[in-house]
């Protein structure tokens, strides 16, 4: 663990820059610096959470039939298909990858944050850097680009990038959703509705709502054979330790929300994009929720679209504070909790985390 305890302290040392007087090119090298090291890190490492997924389907698979044959979504079969093509090597996949998704969030929180440092630790914390992104990293950040077209209300290419989205990995389609979500102009009250909506709903439902919708889903599905076998995989409920998860989880979430709803009216008069980012991590929270009794992986993946802008919500609530100390004090709660939160993500898949694994230079403790 001392490599990510070292990688996160670096992490946590360049944010706190955010509260010192150097000028913003200075913040900006510093910013994209560890981006860099980031995007160095996932493009050479060598072992993963889903390594035995996405490893084997990269070496088995030569033509374009293969690789879209329906083991994984067409898009991210294309994706692979396309680097083989060039470079057979799946280092090469990794640091295509590595570059997409990491230069992605990057750009989405350098333009958007009004203090990108502050979002950098806050999102390292919670997907470590994605220096072990999956799927899911990738259809997430193919969402971000359609964000500025959520803002312009341009919705033909917002539509066409979240179904680009969707073919790497489907359960993104949802997203959809956050065009008219992310325009509504609803009070604090009513955002606390919804959430309190999705909790209590959620407490009604179960397996059986997966099977309706794959049952609808199957109808256009073009390979029912992998629908059926996701089914299967989702099946059976959750386990002790992921119902104990998905209660770490529920808690978390239910701290941070109220603070942001909170400042939803005195934000927004300043910051244009605050009351929408509210409105879509409100969703994605309420969709959790819905859907954690049905299936642990399934209420992740669909609300963690929406949710995602939490990265840019942290920082504006941090702009409100004007005194030094407050300032500090505000710093030391986001670093403590994105701290808790990357160990304790880190502690979930420690049998496929440590030691990281690098191609260059081996295992780091």
């Amino acid at each position: 663990m001392g490599f990510y305890y070292t990688l996160f302290t670096i992490t946590l040392s360049v944010s706190f820059l955010s509260l010192t007087n150097l000028s913003t090119d200075k913040k900006k090298f510093a910013f994209f610096s560890l981006i860099i090291l980031y995007i160095f890190l996932s493009a050479t490492r060598w072992n993963n959470p889903d390594w035995g997924v996405y490893y084997p389907f990269f070496e088995d698979n030569f033509t374009l039939d293969q690789f879209t044959s329906g083991q994984v979504d067409p898009g991210f079969g294309v994706v692979n298909w396309l680097v083989k093509s060039v470079v057979p090597d799946f280092s090469a996949l990794l640091t295509v990858l590595a570059i997409v998704i990491i230069g992605i969030y990057a750009m989405f929180m350098h333009k958007y944050s009004p203090y990108p440092l502050i979002s950098l630790l806050y999102w390292f914390g919670t997907y470590n850097g994605e220096i072990f992104f999956n799927r899911q990293a990738l259809a997430i950040a193919i969402t971000l680009l359609a964000f500025p077209f959520i803002v312009r209300r341009k919705i033909i290419p917002f539509v066409l990038i979240t179904i680009l989205a969707a073919t790497m990995q489907v359960s993104v389609i949802g997203f959809l959703l956050a065009y008219p979500i992310y325009h509504l102009k609803c009070k604090g009250r009513y955002l606390v509705l919804m959430l309190v909506a999705g909790i209590v709903i959620g407490q009604f439902l179960d397996f059986k709502l997966l099977l309706t919708v794959a049952s609808l889903v199957q109808i256009i599905d073009i390979n029912q054979e992998r629908l059926l076998d996701k089914v299967d995989l989702y099946y059976g409920g959750s386990s002790a330790e992921e119902e104990a998860n998905m209660l770490v989880s529920s808690v978390r979430r239910l701290l941070i929300v109220p603070i942001e709803i909170f400042f939803i009216e005195k934000i927004s008069k300043t910051n244009p994009y605050y009351r929408g980012c509210v409105n879509l991590t409100v969703f994605g929270y309420a969709l959790f929720f819905l859907l954690k009794n049905v299936n642990a992986t399934v209420a992740t993946r669909v609300g963690s679209p929406f949710y995602m802008y939490e990265i840019l919500l942290i920082p504006m609530i941090f702009s409100l504070a004007r005194n030094f100390w407050v300032r500090i004090l505000f710093f030391v709660v986001v670093a403590a909790y994105s701290f808790v939160k990357y160990v304790y993500g880190i502690n979930m898949y420690e049998e496929c985390l440590v030691p990281y694994t690098n191609v260059l230079f081996g295992g780091i403790q």
